[in-house]
């Protein structure tokens, strides 16, 4: 089986804004019971929400970390991990 790659619009870890990526890591730690419960990985999770941060939709990852009654999986299950685009006419509830 070949290895899918996940590309972040070719930024290199310089570009990247580590504030963002810190803030979604927050996220997952909110909800890591969920994602669990979705059964996925940590990592694949921290990796849907950044492809789809910087290749299709930013994510207001403050608005995400202040929903009270919060489904994480309303907000990743309809990216791409490996484009970051919306499937199914998909938008997250904390998309800018």
């Amino acid at each position: 089986m070949m290895e899918r790659v996940v590309i972040i619009k070719g930024l290199s870890l310089d570009e990247r804004e580590p504030e963002i990526e810190e803030k979604a890591h927050a996220c997952l730690i909110k909800y890591e019971k969920e994602c669990k419960h979705l059964g996925n990985r940590f990592d694949q999770v921290f990796t849907s929400l950044m492809v789809c941060h910087y290749n299709s939709i930013p994510l207001d990852f403050d608005r995400l970390l202040s929903f009270e009654d919060f489904s994480l999986a309303h907000d990743i299950l309809g990216i791409d991990r490996y484009t970051g685009k919306m499937t199914n006419h998909f938008r997250p509830r904390c998309a800018l």
